[in-house]
């Protein structure tokens, strides 16, 4: 076989002729002398013939060389004397005694292995020289074991085995990639184990083609090539994140991984049966949609990733938000006075809705399971059925039933009507002739009938000056009816607007995903996302320090995707600014500002810094609830997010909504490490619900749940200490008027009398 690039062909020569110098030159060292005279003059042999490893047909020198008079030179093999024929030139005898076989043979009877050794005699006595062992060099062409092709995997061991042809002397092994000599010794994750390389762990940079190479000084054998195949199990590129959507939505969940060979990839619904007619998967199998969504399509969807190295699976789980609807409505109710009144109202939704009671057209009235009248006359069962005990004449009126949840809300009404009510009066006070609306509650007698104690309020129809008119009824009183008033100042009434219980329902759209504050090069492209949602899907549009942004004046720079983000393209300095988003529907508006940056890189103290995906943010804490109230402070607690992103939180912002105060959310100002709040200065009689957000170092996440609707108490209401009796005018205003001289909105009360004597 031709010899490799490790001993090339024009060195096998030079190898050959550089073993018969050092054969030669080795000879004349003196070594064990067999000798049969002790004369002075008997030979010496100052040269011996050395152990001598000979290439097939090549040429192999002997050397002996002897010291004395008329020595003659005789050589053995095997222990018998070598046969030197001038004629054939096989063997040559020196003339100083060293042997030179010229051709080098190594099988049948000529062959010239063997043990050598030289005698030199002369007339004194003969000189034995030491043996010399004379082999030739052999390497076979089979391996004992040929590598074989392999498949591992990404980080396993692999061993690839060799063992090399039978030779003399023992042959090398050395090993070749992609026919290039791998240099073993300088990665510490190989090494040489008899014949065989192990690598461990393996890398992907490790596949390729290898072959194994047997070398000595006969030449080289190499093996077949055989394939290292390096698998890389699957990994994600990007996890499904849970969703939550409302029924009737499409939702799309994203799955991209990598591996080696590239993996498949499989949806399947945890436990459940796919959505039929309505689940849609790319062409690469990456997304899954589904459209029209069902409340039965809430579940875990789990993305399957498979190849040869292995399978992974991530899950994520859809939850299906439905808008509230009745299952029972309240129906109109005809009851006496005193008797009790019962209004049903049940609703079912996803997340479960809250209800809650109002009464048309007065801020004060709102109730919910847990929340009852001060007196225990009113209250809400926790099936939501609204039960008023002694019903009373002020009771009459239009009751309001609301369902909401996150999705949405829907309201149903029903009427109270009294039956026996006999007796109407309307009256307002006036304080220093400024008009202030007060509620009246009344005692009615009849002589004719005892009604007991039947206590109303209505509403003034008008305004009078105390010094000039005590009253005005809206009836005429029987002669034979006794009433006895007191007129109650209502701090409500001083509240101007439309009910907020009912707004509250539908909250302003909350912006689920902002932008940050970005510093971007010059000539990239900058993404501001901007993600919201309502009750009706909002408008987003973008402001640029406050004006809105005309895209006409930025060619095709400017585009505003369909998610609603912005995205500019090739950026200028120009482009530094602040950036509002703002999602806008009938129910309000929100909005999301930061500012972008852009540098170029020749200023090496800039610091870049892009938005990170939204993945590393925290996820959304729990819904916040309530812990208590006051008339201007609310307590609120909530859970932590379950995924922290991949910074721990560092905080939470509170935002509220008040429909007393605007159409928009508010950021509360203060900074919240926990999870629980107390937040002040709040408006007495006031509507508010919440959301609250995590954020890290890399951004701020997405709101909770809006949390269940809660009013501030009212501002404390003053009452004069004043015995329930029959009084005149006079000293009635002389209470009032002393009370208070300066309120706007005086707090009073006070008792007239109606025809004391019961006549008219």
């Amino acid at each position: 076989m031709a010899i490799s690039s490790f001993i090339p062909p024009f060195r096998k020569f030079h190898f050959a002729l550089f073993l018969l110098l050092l054969s030669t030159l080795t000879s004349y060292v003196a070594a064990n002398v067999h000798s049969d005279s002790t004369h002075p003059d008997a030979p010496v042999i100052v040269e011996h013939p050395v152990d001598s490893l000979v290439l097939k047909d090549a040429a192999v020198t002997l050397g002996c060389k002897a010291k004395g008079d008329k020595v003659k030179i005789m050589w053995y093999k095997d222990k018998r004397p070598l046969e030197i024929d001038a004629r054939d030139g096989h063997r040559v005898l020196l003339p100083i005694g060293s042997l030179i076989l010229l051709k080098f043979n190594t099988g049948g009877k000529n062959s010239d292995e063997g043990t050598y050794f030289c005698e030199a005699s002369n007339e004194f006595g003969s000189v034995r020289s030491q043996e010399a062992d004379v082999r030739s060099a052999v390497l076979k062409n089979d391996f004992k074991v040929r590598p074989k092709g392999l498949q591992v995997i990404v980080g396993s061991r692999a061993v690839l085995e060799c063992s090399p042809p039978e030779g003399y002397p023992q042959p090398t092994v050395i090993w070749q990639k992609d026919e290039r000599e791998l240099r073993i010794q300088d990665d510490d994750r190989m090494i040489m184990h008899g014949g065989n390389i192990v690598i461990d762990p393996v890398q992907r940079s490790d596949g390729g083609f290898y072959k194994c190479l047997a070398i000595n000084m006969v030449g080289e054998r190499e093996s077949n090539p055989v394939k290292l195949s390096v698998l890389e199990k699957p990994h994600f590129l990007v996890e499904p994140k849970d969703l939550v959507a409302e029924v009737g939505s499409s939702v799309s969940f994203d799955c991209r991984v990598s591996g080696d060979p590239s993996p498949t990839i499989l949806w399947k619904k945890h436990n459940e049966n796919m959505p039929i007619g309505r689940s849609y998967i790319a062409p690469d199998n990456s997304a899954l949609r589904i459209d029209r969504i069902e409340q039965s399509d809430e579940g875990e969807y789990v993305c399957s990733a498979k190849n040869s190295a292995g399978v992974i699976e991530s899950s994520a789980r859809l939850k299906v938000h439905a808008q509230p609807k009745f299952t029972k409505t309240p129906s109109d109710v005809n009851v006496n006075l005193g008797a009790t009144a019962i209004f049903d109202c049940s609703a079912t939704g996803q997340p479960e809705p809250a209800v809650f009671w109002s009464r048309e057209g007065e801020q004060e009235f709102t109730f919910f399971a847990g929340r009852n009248s001060p007196d225990g006359r009113i209250k809400v069962s926790p099936e939501g059925q609204l039960m008023i005990n002694d019903v009373r004449a002020t009771d009459e009126a239009n009751y309001v039933c609301a369902a909401m949840n996150s999705a949405g809300s829907t309201l149903a009404k029903a009427t109270l009507k009294i039956a026996n009510k006999d007796l109407t009066a309307f009256i307002r006070c006036a304080v220093l002739l400024r008009k202030v609306d007060l509620y009246l509650t009344g005692l009615i007698r009849e002589s004719y009938v005892d009604h007991g104690r039947e206590q109303f309020v209505h509403e003034p129809t008008s305004s009078f000056d105390i010094e000039e008119t005590a009253m005005v009824f809206g009836t005429v009183l029987s002669l034979t009816t006794t009433l006895s008033l007191t007129c109650i100042y209502n701090a409500s009434l001083c509240v101007n607007g439309t009910n907020p219980q009912a707004a509250v329902l539908n909250p302003p759209p909350i912006i689920q995903h902002g932008h940050s504050n970005q510093t971007l090069m010059l000539g990239s492209t900058a993404i501001l996302p901007c993600q919201a949602s309502g009750r009706v899907p909002p408008h987003i549009s973008w402001l640029r320090n406050g004006k809105v942004l005309n895209f006409d004046l930025y060619v095709s720079r400017y585009t505003q995707l369909n998610t609603g983000s912005l995205q500019i393209s090739d950026l200028q300095k120009s482009d530094t600014d602040v950036y509002t988003c703002r999602a806008k529907n009938v129910d309000g508006e929100a909005t999301w500002t930061a500012s972008l940056t852009v540098e170029g890189h020749s200023d090496p103290s800039t610091v870049f810094s892009r938005m990170s995906d939204t993945s590393a943010f925290p996820s959304a804490p729990g819904r916040p609830t309530v812990l208590n109230y006051t008339d201007d402070s609310i307590e609120l607690e909530w859970s932590a997010p379950e995924r922290q992103g991949v910074n721990p939180v560092s905080g939470y912002i509170l935002q509220y909504y008040s429909p007393e105060i605007g159409e928009t959310w508010n950021n509360v100002q203060d900074y919240i490490s926990g999870t629980r709040f107390r937040l002040k200065n709040l408006k007495p009689g006031h509507t508010y619900v919440f959301v609250i957000r995590a954020e890290n170092s890399k951004g701020i996440g997405p709101p909770s749940l809006v949390s269940a609707v809660v009013k501030t108490k009212p501002a404390q209401s003053y009452y004069m200490s004043v015995r329930h009796e029959i009084m005149s005018i006079p000293d009635c205003r002389w209470r009032l008027l002393q009370y208070d001289r300066s309120r706007h909105c005086a707090p009073a009360t006070w008792i007239a009398a109606a025809n004391p004597t019961g006549r008219s």
